[in-house]
């Protein structure tokens, strides 16, 4: 078969943009002309875009102009310590120039860059943008004691995307509320107590809901007819007063289309509150849970009927429990 026929499902396997850790990177620049020709001229080859802080606007332009208008997913890193702050700030506003092209948008960068980034979103509509994924990366630190409240989330930022339907973020506080009336998936890791704020009725329409390390959202009122599928609790034991927040999260709490259900971090008490909530609630949809740092001999017979629905259930303890 000549180069020339061979179909783009096959070329997007064979040239690949680097992604890191152990994937596959073949680079344009090293094969011959006709196979670099037909990579640059298939444009689902560009679909998903991989932009770090010592790239050019020339590179970032060049990137998008070779997905000849298609509707792209973009991962910006901009954790590099040594980038200066005016290149950061053009490369955003570069990436914000292209918005209307961005589906699905992965931003990794310190504090101070994301305060940056929330200068530049201001006023600028996402239309296509789907799933946001925002993570405030540790600042480098310098000496051994200079190891301070970087990842405490002082950064504040409104996404005006009226199709975004995931929004995961990691030590960040989003600001406008009101987007979340779309969402179908939000997942929330060391973003304190902003979930407190957001009004129960702009969560109706969620899916998937995972809570990591944060404080846990009293939800009173959620309705009876919540449409949540997916629930995952994770790292309880950092948050303060998890016994309290549980209990008032699994007594207001009423999920009918719960079907997979992930519980960890859980200490002996909060385990107790856990099993007590599935054996007297009802959950007919439910099919998979995984709990971790238990074992079935902690679980009493009479709370066993809690998973007669359940077809995957998985128990695990924490290394050096006995």
């Amino acid at each position: 078969m000549h180069v020339n026929d061979f179909p783009p499902e096959i070329l997007i396997h064979v040239f690949q943009q680097a992604t890191g850790g152990s994937s596959l990177t073949i680079f344009i620049s090293q094969v011959c002309r006709a196979w670099r020709g037909i990579a640059l001229d298939s444009p689902l080859l560009w679909n998903d875009l991989r932009i770090s802080s010592g790239s050019s606007l020339y590179k970032l332009d060049q990137l998008f102009a070779r997905s000849r208008g298609l509707i792209v997913s973009v991962t910006v890193d901009c954790r590099a310590p040594a980038t200066p702050l005016a290149h950061n700030w053009k490369l955003l506003k570069g990436v914000v120039a292209h918005r209307a092209r961005i589906g699905a948008l992965d931003f990794v960068a310190p504090q101070h860059v994301l305060s940056m980034l929330s200068r530049v979103v201001i006023g600028n509509q996402f239309p296509h943008l789907q799933r946001l994924h925002v993570v405030q990366a540790a600042a480098p630190r310098v000496r051994p004691e200079d190891e301070i409240v970087w990842r405490v989330p002082l950064w504040k930022m409104t996404f005006d995307s009226p199709h975004l339907r995931s929004l995961s973020i990691d030590a960040v506080i989003p600001t406008n509320h009101e987007r979340f009336r779309f969402l179908r998936e939000l997942r929330i890791k060391e973003s304190g107590y902003f979930m407190h704020e957001i009004p129960v009725d702009h969560l109706l329409g969620l899916q998937t809901l995972s809570i990591a390390a944060s404080p846990l959202p009293s939800l009173t009122g959620f309705p009876a007819d919540s449409q949540l599928a997916s629930f995952t609790l994770s790292d309880l034991r950092t948050i303060d007063n998890p016994r309290g927040t549980l209990t008032r999260l699994l007594e207001t709490v009423r999920m009918p289309a719960l079907q997979h259900l992930v519980v960890d971090g859980l200490s002996g008490y909060l385990w107790n509150e856990l099993v007590r909530w599935l054996a007297d609630a009802e959950y007919p949809a439910l099919r998979s849970v995984a709990l971790e740092a238990v074992q079935l001999s902690d679980m009493g017979k009479q709370h066993l009927h809690a998973f007669a629905t359940v077809s995957a259930l998985r128990l695990s303890r924490q290394f050096g429990d006995k």
